[in-house]
């Protein structure tokens, strides 16, 4: 069964379940990649950037998860689609490493994955500029750069706890937060 994406907009209820099923699968991925994910941020010497990439192809890469051969643009650590569910329904996903550094080395800490709210939830999750889960990012109008935004994952956490994942490294353990 295929899901048409203009019914889908009139059941938001629906989007946010295969939005929360898309992040489990990435957060599952992650939790089990995370002991090779922390030596990996050990010992590299790549851009911290660089090394959160490979770690998040490396993790979806072991699920063996269908991919699309399509460039996508942006500073992300992790630019590539993958079918998950159905083609014509967008999820998007951010995973944020959280490390120090400490002695010349990157030492992990935790793992943040977040599912960001479709468009079509708009109105729950960025109904105004006061009430939205986006901060204004850093830009350097000097050299030029365009306005852009960042997620705020505290902002986002509060109108839907289950968005916001915080993978921990060993020894603690992970729970999904609902």
């Amino acid at each position: 069964m295929l899901l048409d994406p203009i019914r889908l907009s009139k059941n938001p209820d629906r989007l946010e379940e295969i939005e929360r099923a898309s992040l489990r699968l990435v957060a599952q991925a992650i939790y089990d990649y995370r002991v090779t994910a922390l030596e990996i941020f050990r010992e590299e010497s790549d851009l911290v950037a660089d090394i959160g990439e490979d770690i998040t192809r490396e993790a979806l890469d072991r699920l063996g998860m269908s991919g699309i051969d399509q460039r996508l643009f942006g500073k992300m650590d992790y630019k590539r689609a993958r079918y998950l569910f159905h083609p014509d329904i967008t999820t998007t996903l951010f995973v944020k490493y959280n490390y120090d550094e400490e002695n010349g080395s990157n030492v992990l800490k935790t793992i943040t994955v977040a599912a960001v709210p479709n468009g079509m939830l708009q109105a729950k999750y960025n109904a105004n500029a006061q009430d939205t889960i986006w901060l204004a990012g850093r830009n350097s109008p000097k050299r030029g750069e365009e306005f852009r935004v960042r997620l705020d994952f505290s902002k986002l956490k509060q109108k839907a706890n289950w968005r916001v994942q915080k993978i921990p490294m060993l020894p603690e353990d992970w729970r999904w937060d609902f």
